[in-house]
């Protein structure tokens, strides 16, 4: 497995999350983001995300957008494609208002991850992140583990080498943002 990239992969419930929970009521929905460095506005953490929702109907993606902009989250529609459900927006809410303990508790973890992302497919939330050591990863799976424990977060946590399917989403994902940052 030597040059292979490894990933710290945490798999949880994705109760609380407006958009894991949009996954678990439409049967094919899914939500993929990456987040931007953690930003200071006024005083708060913000978190700058670019998230690609799929497969969610047209009068349901506007409900989502709608629930978001009520929030008082801040929401830009980037990219809106109805006929193909395919949403691209980027969000901004402040990280003490993350959307799951789950991810409170990896954001601890962005130093020792690299360039993570978040899929959430059927309500449940699945977080990887590149070791930047691959001979530490072990070490930061168990850390990871015994973090979201202690927060009351029931999580699956491993190393994986990421399939390449799923980093094609990543890469997608990527390629859609560049530029985005604000």
């Amino acid at each position: 497995m030597v040059g292979t990239p490894l990933y710290v992969v945490a798999e949880f419930d994705g109760q609380g999350s407006r958009l894991a929970e949009l996954t678990r009521r439409i049967p094919g929905a899914t939500a993929d983001a990456i987040a931007d460095p953690i930003v200071e506005v006024g005083g708060e953490r913000m978190i700058p995300l670019a998230v690609l929702v799929q497969g969610v109907p047209p009068a349901q993606a506007q409900a989502m957008l709608d629930e978001f902009k009520q929030s008082g989250h801040a929401v830009e529609v980037i990219s809106d494609d109805r006929v193909a459900e395919r949403l691209l927006l980027r969000l901004h809410f402040p990280l003490e208002a993350a959307p799951s303990v789950g991810l409170q508790v990896f954001e601890r973890f962005l130093g020792p991850l690299h360039n993570p992302w978040v899929h959430m497919d059927d309500g449940a939330v699945y977080i990887r992140g590149r070791v930047a050591l691959p001979d530490q990863a072990d070490a930061i799976a168990r850390r990871l583990a015994a973090e979201l424990a202690a927060a009351g977060v029931e999580a699956q946590v491993d190393v994986q080498v990421i399939d390449r399917h799923d980093l094609s989403v990543w890469e997608d994902l990527v390629e859609a943002t560049l530029g985005l940052s604000r």
